[in-house]
Parts: structure tokens; sequence; C-alpha cells
């Protein structure tokens, strides 16, 4: 930890005074700029192959473009999504978070998330915080005389189903 704070404090000035507009993808804006602006100025600092790594780095996680070779990772919230996603058939419009829950676990493949969730509550809070992320909101429907807390087709992403299908 020493030895990176003081490589930090005699190289700072170098690397801050470091201009990467030529070599930062103009495609990166905003606050993705702002934050990846320093990442490139340490690779181009450093030199070698690392100005081409954060390059690809910040393509591949900035503007999602992947090089052939690559495999893409998803985040748990994204596997989380997905897996929610395959939980509604064709017919549902509607899926409780309860019924939601028992689908998801009862599937060949788990999110990761899952095992995270030790109680009701906690898998119930944490669904719907992972699906916040994607601005998915849980909606109050009555279900059988009972007020149920739970997600709604279009809400999660689902294609509409064509009506000769869903018949």
């Amino acid at each position: 930890m020493e030895r990176i704070k003081d490589w930090g404090l005699s190289n700072a000035r170098k690397i801050i005074e470091t201009d990467v507009s030529e070599v930062m993808p103009k495609e990166i804006t905003n606050r993705d700029r702002e934050i990846w602006t320093i990442l490139f100025r340490i690779a181009e600092h450093l030199g070698d192959e690392w100005p081409a790594r954060i390059e690809k780095a910040a393509r591949a996680l900035v503007l999602g473009e992947w090089d052939t070779d690559d495999v893409p990772c998803v985040s748990p919230a994204q596997e989380l999504l997905a897996c929610v996603q395959h939980a509604f058939a064709d017919t549902d419009e509607y899926l409780s978070t309860g019924e939601i829950l028992f689908r998801v676990s009862n599937a060949s493949l788990k999110p990761s998330l899952m095992g995270e969730w030790t109680t009701k509550r906690s898998a119930e809070m944490g669904l719907s915080g992972a699906l916040k992320v994607y601005g998915v909101k849980s909606v109050r429907r009555q279900v059988d005389g009972e007020q149920t807390m739970g997600f709604t087709r279009s809400s999660v992403g689902c294609p509409e189903v064509p009506a000769e299908s869903a018949a």
C-alpha cells in the first residue's frame, strides 16, 4: 500500500497533465467520460499495452462493444432479470413477487443472487431492489381477494404474446 501511495504521489502531476482527448473514444461522454479519463491517463502514463487494454475495456463496459473473442459477463442483476422474464408463461400478464420467486427458485438455472437471500423477506426485497436497477417497479394487484405485490409482463421487458398464442 505504501509503495502504491509513493508511486501515486511521485507520478500524480504527470498523470493529471496527460491529455487523453485524442486517444479516448469520442462516443464515451458525460459522466462516463469523467470516470474513465483518469484510467486513460494512467494507461497513457504506463505505456506499453496499457492504452490499448483500457480502450478495449472502456469500449466493452461503457459502449457494449465486445471483441469477437471476448465473452461478455452479465451482472447479477442482469442474470436475475433474465430469470424473471423466463418465469412468465405466455398466458401470464402479472405475477406476484412470491410466485416469481417460487418459479425462479424451481428453475433449472437459478440466479446467483438467490444464494444471498436467506429469508422470504430478504428475497422479496432483493428481487425488488435488483429490478429497480432497470427502472422496474412492483405494482399492487388484487389476486383471489388478496392484495399482492408483483410485476407485469411488460414491466420486466417480456415480449408481448400474439393474441393467437395466448388463446
